[in-house]
């Protein structure tokens, strides 16, 4: 909030705060991201999601949703509690390629897999 756009988040040559193909970038002139994690256990590409501002779970209201496109595992990360590792809360059979929010702030996803459109209803 609050950019006025263009910034430089370092891809191709880092990926998160790593580098992506050589082992000595220069990362100083990029934004670097305030969460990542690992492509362990078949994570491969953050599918960037959503601030929960709906009603029907009161506990996430406020915080980040977003998924990996490969594993199919949800993510939250609350940025308002200083979290810096995203927490799995759900793992789907869904490929999650985008989400979107409805008037009343409740969270969809698209599962590319499926073909379908998911309504996100986490514990």
């Amino acid at each position: 909030a609050g950019s006025p756009g263009g910034a430089n988040f370092g891809w191709n040559v880092t990926e998160g705060r790593h580098c992506y193909q050589d082992s000595s970038c220069d990362q100083r002139p990029f934004i670097l991201p305030i969460a990542e994690y690992s492509h362990d256990g078949g994570n491969c590409s953050v599918t960037g999601g959503t601030v929960y501002r709906g009603s029907a779970m009161r506990d996430l209201v406020g915080i980040y949703v977003m998924a990996d496109y490969c594993s199919g595992r949800v993510f939250t990360l609350n940025v308002d509690e200083g979290t810096t590792t995203p927490k799995q809360v759900a793992q789907t059979d869904a490929a999650i390629t985008s989400f979107g929010t409805t008037e009343d702030g409740e969270i969809y996803a698209t599962d590319q897999s499926g073909g379908t459109l998911l309504h996100v209803a986490l514990p």
